[in-house]
């Protein structure tokens, strides 16, 4: 099911200023900017900026992000075992995510940009 660790998600209110941080205090260059996501590469993860309005959601923690291969299969065999896993979002062409929490909360990112072959 799960490849590999494709990075951990931390909500940012104020892209450009959370970017910046990582920049100076880091010294990581972005390898994707964008006003809703941003990534940077730490030894072949992400360091992965997401934004939110959303004041619930920020300083919470970071969120594993795990590659997986045939996500759409994965999310519907979570489900039928009784899992509470989102609705697959397309967060990018051709790549999709799924969220879903362990028993103490904690969210799990599942994703599959289709390089991933099972």
């Amino acid at each position: 099911m799960a490849h590999r660790t494709y990075g951990t998600m931390y909500y940012v209110r104020d892209m450009a200023k959370a970017a910046a941080w990582v920049r100076e205090t880091l010294g990581l260059a972005a390898r994707y900017e964008s006003p809703e996501w941003t990534e940077f590469d730490v030894g072949g993860a992400a360091l992965c900026l997401h934004h939110t309005d959303d004041a619930a959601q920020l300083g919470r923690g970071g969120m594993l992000i795990v590659h997986v291969a045939q996500i759409r299969d994965l999310v519907a065999r979570l489900k039928s075992c009784g899992f509470a896993v989102t609705e697959l979002k397309e967060v990018h062409p051709g790549a999709w995510c799924a969220d879903l929490r362990d028993p103490d909360g904690n969210v799990l990112s599942l994703y599959d940009n289709g390089a991933v072959t099972a």
